[in-house]
């Protein structure tokens, strides 16, 4: 466990460093809220083009090899929430609210180019 906590947060920090502005929101005003409401748009985009890519996915796969990418998907989709969630603490305060729903972003964006690359 001691390993992982430092694993998290070094990816975490890959993660902000490969982002834009225009992509963490930063450019959506100074108010925790307006960046929150727009990370939250920017996840729900990146949502449905998750959906898309395993639709995509899905079609040229078999029935049995079809459960499996959707096995794989609750499974990964449980470590993205549980992963994100871990950085928001109450001690974070709003910051820690926008760097969960940052994460919850950029997890979903490496998702939907590892299923495009399938």
């Amino acid at each position: 466990m001691k390993m992982l906590i430092p694993a998290l947060f070094l990816l975490s920090a890959a993660t902000a460093e490969a982002a834009t502005p225009a992509d963490t929101c930063a450019d959506a005003g100074g108010a925790t809220s307006v960046v929150s409401a727009c990370l939250k748009k920017a996840l729900e985009s990146q949502e449905a083009k998750m959906k898309q890519a395993l639709e995509a996915v899905s079609k040229n796969l078999k029935p049995q090899r079809q459960q499996e990418l959707h096995k794989i998907q609750s499974l990964w989709r449980q470590y993205r929430d549980a992963k994100c969630r871990f950085l928001y603490t109450p001690e974070a305060g709003s910051g820690g609210l926008l760097d969960m729903q940052q994460c919850l972003l950029d997890e979903t964006r490496r998702r939907v180019e590892e299923l495009n690359g399938l």
